[in-house]
């Protein structure tokens, strides 16, 4: 075999070589990131909260990465005060998604359950009958 192409395969095989180690450092360190944020989330939310914001990370991810980038930035600006409760990670949850709390209404002997603006407009309809 030719001493030149044996030079530039083995110049090439460095070059891969070098890439492949390039590359498993950057996976490390972002495994390494990965693993502090988590730290960090389990660290400032109450179990349950914990609990449902893991579930979020399996059924809405894009949620619940807005979520952990909100509670990361909120921690590292020092801006908690208290652990983050389970009501705190819905609220975020709904803002994030765009969709305003809603009221509820059963009334007694109904089975029938409705939103406040429902109830409101069914008994408006039955006023004005």
């Amino acid at each position: 075999m030719d001493p030149e192409l044996q030079r530039i395969m083995r110049k090439k095989m460095l070059e891969l070589m070098k890439k492949m180690e390039e590359e498993k450092k950057k996976e490390e360190q972002e495994k390494k990131v990965e693993q502090q944020k988590m730290a960090i989330i389990k660290a400032v939310l109450m179990p349950d909260a914990y609990k449902y914001f893991m579930e979020l990370r399996a059924h809405k991810p894009k949620v619940a990465k807005k979520i952990e980038d909100v509670i990361i930035y909120l921690f590292i600006s020092r801006r908690l005060v208290t652990k983050i409760d389970l009501i705190d990670i819905k609220r975020l949850e709904r803002r994030i998604e765009g969709r305003e709390p809603v009221i509820m209404i059963k009334r007694r002997g109904e089975n029938e359950v409705k939103t406040l603006s429902e109830a409101l407009k069914s008994e408006n309809e039955d006023k004005s009958d």
